[in-house]
Order: C-alpha cells, then sequence, then structure tokens
C-alpha cells in the first residue's frame, strides 16, 4: 500500500486523523479512511505511543472479474517520535474488518 495521511490535533492528546492508500500489488484497491486518535502524551517516555479507530471506505478493482466497494472500521496502535513540534517518524498497525458491497458474478454464489 502506497498512502499518505493527516492529523488534526484538537488537544494534546486527542487528534483527527485521515488517510488515502492506493495498493499496488495483489488486488488493486483504493481506501480512503478517517477517525480519531488518542495519544498517551505526558508518560515521560521519548516516543508518544497512541491507540485510533477510524471509519473504512474503498474499491477494490478486478475481483472475481468486477469491482467491489468496501466498507469497514479499522482499530490500530503506534507509537511517534517527534522531531520537532510539527514532523514526527512513527510506527503503527491495525486491524480491520470490511465488509464489500456492489454486483458479484453470477458463479460467485454457487
Amino acid at each position: 500500500m502506497l498512502g499518505a495521511g493527516a492529523e488534526y490535533p484538537l488537544d494534546p492528546s486527542v487528534s483527527l486523523v485521515g488517510d488515502l492508500a492506493l495498493g499496488l500489488a495483489g488486488t488493486p484497491q483504493l481506501q480512503l479512511r478517517g477517525g480519531a486518535r488518542y495519544r498517551f502524551a505526558g508518560l515521560d517516555l521519548p516516543v508518544a505511543p497512541y491507540v485510533e479507530g477510524q471509519l473504512v471506505v474503498g474499491q477494490l478493482f478486478g475481483v472475481l472479474g468486477s469491482d467491489l466497494s468496501f466498507f469497514g472500521l479499522r482499530a490500530g496502535a503506534g507509537a511517534d517520535y517527534f522531531l520537532t513540534g510539527s514532523m514526527l517518524l512513527g510506527m503503527g498497525g491495525g486491524l480491520e474488518f470490511d465488509r464489500t458491497t456492489g454486483d458479484r458474478p453470477v458463479w460467485f454464489e454457487q
């Protein structure tokens, strides 16, 4: 996945987050995610751990001979190291639960 994200802080611990991702290998997909992040601030650590929840919508291209839309929920966790007040290095991961919608090939239900 190739992606870009943005974070808008509401206070030192809570932020609104959004991501746009494009899958380049396997099943090509386009994905848009938006939600909230809670950062554990004030722990006297060199990194700032966080948890987040996001809503997900997207499109899968060329699956079983058709294009399918999907929607779901994503829960994640990670940690950021702040280089400056507005620039950071981070690492995180998540688990996503999705449901596809749209027309499937006739033979799919057999």
